[in-house]
């Protein structure tokens, strides 16, 4: 195999061909930004069994079709930022064991489904800043027990599920900032591994707050709830 270590493209690339790189055994890092990539192949990327560092930012991708990535066991740090990404098929991060960073910031999701991030064991942080998510669905980021860092300011988020986050240990001070949150499932955030909660929900929709809504948030130190529409807080 070719010794090439680091490989970046910044041309006018548009599909990504079936093991366009599969010689490039040793590579760690591929820089494929500001191209026109539209299309990921399936196995466009196989070979690629050592890369670390991958980066797809500033193209034209609208779907993660199935093991787009199933070869990068290797793979530390995925940045898909800057694209049109409205799809993420079920197996789309099929091989990413190993991931620990993925940067998903200014694309057209509208949803996040826990079958598509339970493969990412390994995930410590996850920017899903400036999409159209509408939703954290039940039990969302439960498989990802790494995850400190949740970034989702920017979307227009009305409700969270149950057990959303359960067993991660994710910052929460500022992650529910200035989304559109109008309601919380009961135990939306239960199971948090955190010592002390710090927990801003300021700027969202909040008409009223239900005791259910902070179900088991034992370790919660503040809570502020300011530039809400709150007219009623259910007694304890």
């Amino acid at each position: 195999p070719l010794n090439i270590r680091e490989l970046s493209k910044q041309n006018k690339i548009k599909v990504i061909m079936n093991k366009t790189f599969y010689e490039l055994k040793n590579l760690k890092k591929l820089d494929l930004r500001f191209n026109s990539i539209v299309i990921l192949e399936e196995e466009g990327l196989k070979g690629l069994i050592n890369l670390n560092e991958l980066d797809l930012s500033e193209n034209r991708i609208k779907i993660l079709v199935n093991r787009s990535f199933s070869d990068l066991n290797n793979l530390i740090k995925l940045n898909l930022s800057l694209n049109l990404i409205v799809t993420i098929e079920e197996d789309g991060f099929f091989g990413l064991e190993n991931l620990n960073e993925l940067n998903l910031y200014n694309n057209q999701l509208k949803f996040i489904h826990k079958n598509f991030l339970n493969r990412l064991k390994s995930l410590k942080s996850i920017n899903l800043q400036s999409n159209s998510i509408k939703i954290i669905e039940e039990e969302c980021f439960m498989f990802n027990e790494n995850l400190k860092t949740l970034i989702l300011t920017g979307n227009l988020i009305k409700t969270i599920g149950k057990n959303a986050f359960y067993g991660t240990s994710i910052q929460i001070s500022h992650t529910f900032k200035n989304l559109k949150l109008e309601y919380l499932e009961e135990c939306a955030f239960c199971g948090i591994q955190t010592n002390q909660i710090i927990l801003n929900l300021d700027s969202n929709f909040f008409s009223y707050l239900k005791n259910i809504f902070f179900k088991d948030l034992l370790n919660i130190t503040i809570l502020s709830i300011n530039k809400n529409k709150i007219n009623f807080i259910e007694d304890a």
